[in-house]
């Protein structure tokens, strides 16, 4: 493999607490019940629109809309407070350093900035996407195909790392060879029914599978 796309929540860092918090801060400003820690890793992978919809259920688009602009507002200035990496991850993406590296990410640019800059890892990546880098969102393949053309590597050579669905879907449909992790947010079950190539349970297991 030449290119290798990272998925950031969940696959390099765990940041369900943050958006949970988040998430319980918007809901109990419009008086609506919070979610418990499962719940919300249950329904993050999708973007924030989607996130905040499953979170409020069946309201009207002035609450969603609220809704959002609450959890964006405070997300941005919490998004890395109790935020980890990973075991690993700083030793892996160094192993792999020869390699064009990219992040695909549902989150918004600016908290994957944000949160990469935390953790000294903005320069790590020959490029970098988040929710509104382009049209379409993963699992649409248009953000992943973005990103290898910036990368200038083929689809055939890459492989995208994913603890969602959505990376599983957006990767196939790009011609690329997927891995699932299964420490992520979705078990494995569910990542089963998109048939990805490759699953490990450590991220240090990606030296089994990339040559």
């Amino acid at each position: 493999m030449e290119g290798l796309i990272f998925d950031l929540d969940g696959t390099l860092i765990d940041s369900s607490e943050d958006i949970a918090f988040a998430l319980n801060y918007a809901l109990k400003q419009l008086g609506l019940p919070e979610k418990s820690l499962l719940e919300v890793q249950s329904i993050v992978g999708d973007g924030v629109r989607i996130l905040m919809g499953r979170a409020i259920g069946k309201k009207d688009d002035l609450i969603l809309e609220k809704a959002i602009k609450i959890f964006k507002e405070y997300y941005l200035h919490h998004c890395v407070d109790r935020t980890a990496l990973y075991p690993g991850v700083k030793e892996v993406l160094k192993k792999y350093k020869e390699k064009k590296l990219g992040m695909v990410s549902n989150k918004p640019y600016s908290m994957v900035i944000k949160t990469l800059q935390h953790f000294s890892l903005e320069h790590v990546f020959a490029v970098v996407l988040g929710a509104e880098s382009t049209e379409q969102k993963k699992p649409h393949p248009q953000p992943f195909l973005e990103a290898i053309k910036k990368m200038s590597v083929s689809p055939s050579r890459t492989l995208v790392i994913g603890d969602g669905t959505t990376d599983m879907e957006g990767g196939h449909a790009a011609g690329m060879k997927t891995c699932a992790v299964t420490y992520g947010y979705r078990p494995k079950k569910e990542l089963e029914k998109f048939k990805p190539d490759f699953f490990i349970d450590k991220l240090q297991d990606l030296e089994k599978i990339i040559v």
